[in-house]
């Protein structure tokens, strides 16, 4: 696995979902290793990029998978072997930031497999190259279930304080604003609720200033998280509000979901299926904060709709986003697409032995 991030020990929780991927796939891949390409500016990268390929020499590697276009699908692709089957896997602000795009076509058109983690990515991998439409499956993100649904799900009683919140990269992106807005609507008419908000980034000081000109009483920044604390996060809140402009297949809302929050999350296409309305939670018009604060009225004043939904959110994750049964479903890909490889391969070779002859 060659990750353009991946935790440190001075970032710990840096793509930590990668580690928590690893980590299960030794379960079914047990000769497997992980180069992290996170922290080398463009001189060190060089060095970095020739130690690597020594390395993917030595030790004979089957197959490179690439987590995420741009840096590991580019310079995957630049020191991948002939004979060696390479992945990538798209997650999703590779595709949006135009500078990149180049870099990422041309390590997406040497992939053998690209991989998208929602139908939404794979559609835009198609609308960045059409010819890539045949080699781009979609394999959506997993949750370590075993971490995140280890506690009952904590039901709301009546005349108790709803508590609503989010967990993200304080970025523009992430919308957050529009919630501190919805949230403020809903104060006016509901003093029994309290907005949270965990992470923080370029935006958070923006946002402690937006909170402050509302007049909001009952918020909370919560700052970084450790891995415990997230976790004793989402088990205080009772519903996660996604708020974002656009996602590739947010793990922070599967997280909120496995633990059993009811989730509600703007009308972007790359959570068309994980989240359905009024099935295992809400879904508001994007730009629209009337409508969120309206649906935040609606399920702060009806604590047995939250309670659905907590309890169907979990059942969705734990049946079809479960880490295990993403990390099987990898192994599966990776034994497919190394004997294809290894086929085609032979027959090449064949077919060149019949033209020498």
């Amino acid at each position: 696995m060659l990750a353009s991030c991946f935790p440190t020990e001075k970032e710990p929780y840096l793509c930590l979902f990668l580690k928590e991927l690893e980590e299960q796939l030794v379960n079914y891949v047990p000769e497997h290793f992980v180069i992290s390409l996170h922290g080398y500016n463009k001189l060190k990268l060089f060095k970095r990029l020739l130690e690597i390929k020594k390395f993917n020499k030595e030790h004979n590697i089957n197959i490179i998978h690439a987590q995420f276009g741009y840096s590991a699908g580019f310079y995957g692709s630049l020191i991948k072997r002939k004979k060696q089957a390479f992945i990538v896997t798209v997650h999703r602000f590779e595709l949006f930031e135009k500078s990149k795009r180049p870099f990422v076509n041309f390590g997406l058109k040497r992939a053998d497999l690209i991989i998208a983690v929602s139908n939404y990515i794979r559609k835009e991998i198609i609308k960045l190259n059409s010819k890539l439409a045949n080699k781009t499956i979609v394999l959506p993100n997993g949750v370590n279930t075993e971490k995140f649904a280890k506690e009952e799900i904590r039901l709301v009683k009546e005349k108790q304080e709803i508590k609503i919140g989010t967990l993200a990269h304080h970025s523009k992106r992430k919308g957050i604003d529009k919630l501190i807005k919805a949230f403020k609507l809903l104060e006016e008419e509901n003093n029994n609720v309290s907005l949270h908000i965990g992470g923080k980034g370029p935006e958070t000081d923006n946002l402690r200033k937006l909170a402050e000109e509302k007049g909001i009483k009952n918020i909370h920044f919560h700052g970084s998280l450790s891995e415990e604390e997230k976790v004793k996060f989402y088990q205080m809140l009772d519903i996660f509000v996604l708020s974002s402009d656009s996602e590739g297949h947010p793990v922070a809302l599967l997280e909120s979901m496995c633990v059993g929050v009811c989730p509600v999350v703007s009308n972007i296409p790359s959570i068309e299926n994980t989240v359905i309305d009024k099935e295992n939670g809400r879904i508001f018009e994007l730009e629209d904060i009337d409508e969120l604060s309206s649906i935040l009225k609606e399920l702060t004043e009806n604590v047995e709709m939250i309670n659905k939904y907590k309890i169907s959110s979990r059942k969705k994750v734990l049946e079809e986003y479960d880490l295990k049964k993403r990390a099987d479903k990898l192994s599966q890909i990776y034994k497919n697409i190394y004997e294809k490889k290894s086929y085609f391969l032979k027959r090449s070779n064949n077919n060149s032995a019949k033209i020498r002859d």
